[in-house]
């Protein structure tokens, strides 16, 4: 495995300290902005070739990881979109096999994904989804001030380039286009992956590992930061629940877990989140 040191990826500086007492060495936080993010991290060249071939490596994995254990939330998700922008041209970034856009195919939208993995890049083709076998900084999408939506999905945490992602999403908007995140809990994140419920769940200490290509920790307050280095803002939070997989108990557990975070997030105005993701409603700052 060939590794790299990086500067944080929002303030350029190299002044970070180890995040997390008796946690790995490698995820550290940036004193100067707060971020959290992995220093040394593998190489990017390693990182595109283990998303172009590895990542999805066949039908199975796209069919049930990202399709059917996030059936519920990417419903959720395009019903929240089209509530806003009922119709458009949209772009989505980790497209997947095309299960998102799926949604705004059979409405008549205008559908672009960005998709690096060869299986699901050519999946969602068959779909008629117009696709850019890429990752987004290498997409040569070429339509600036053309999209009513852009939409993120879980997928900005891999990117070797997150604030220039952002800028290029902004260039790529209308201005009066929406872009969408989908993003992991900070809180719940960190506590799922990290201590006493990751041992009693995983049997581990962590599973924040060297090898993974998880490149940072997003809390809302970095991502406005990220966002504002863009030209762009945070317009509204709606939470999300973690993937609905394993037995019916589990499942159960998750959406009882969701509905108690929603109603704990709404109660403190926004102050407590300890959902496992958030759905960021973002614009373009006038």
């Amino acid at each position: 495995m060939k590794l790299e040191r990086v500067l944080c990826p929002i303030c350029s500086k190299d002044d970070a300290g180890k995040f997390l007492p008796f946690g790995p060495d490698h995820l550290v936080r940036c004193r100067t902005c707060g971020l959290v993010y992995s220093n040394p991290r593998r190489s990017m060249d390693e990182v595109s070739e283990f998303f172009e071939e590895k990542y999805i490596p066949d039908q199975k994995k796209l069919k049930r990881e990202l399709g059917a254990w996030r059936a519920e939330s990417l419903l959720r998700e395009a019903e929240i979109i089209k509530a806003m922008k009922p119709a458009g041209a949209i772009l989505d970034i980790g497209c997947a096999g095309g299960h998102f856009l799926e949604h705004f195919l059979k409405d008549g939208w205008e559908c672009t994904g960005v998709e690096p993995s060869r299986v699901a890049a050519e999946e969602a083709g068959r779909k008629g989804i117009r696709i850019f076998q890429s990752v987004l900084n290498q997409a040569d999408i070429g339509l600036s001030d053309h999209f009513d939506v852009v939409t993120y999905l879980d997928t900005l945490f891999f990117s070797s380039t997150p604030v220039d992602d952002l800028k290029k999403i902004s260039r790529l908007l209308k201005n009066d286009g929406r872009l969408f995140l989908d993003l992991p809990g900070f809180t719940y994140r960190i506590a799922r992956n990290y201590g006493p419920l990751c041992l009693l769940i995983d049997r581990r200490w962590t599973n924040f590992k060297l090898t993974s290509p998880h490149l940072f920790i997003l809390s809302t307050r970095t991502l406005r930061k990220m966002l504002s280095q863009a030209g762009m803002e945070i317009e509204a939070v709606h939470l999300e629940q973690a993937p609905a997989r394993g037995s019916s108990l589990m499942r159960l557990i998750n959406r009882a877990h969701y509905e108690f975070c929603r109603l704990l997030f709404n109660l403190s105005g926004g102050s407590i989140n300890l959902a496992a993701k958030a759905f960021y409603v973002c614009r373009k700052i006038d």
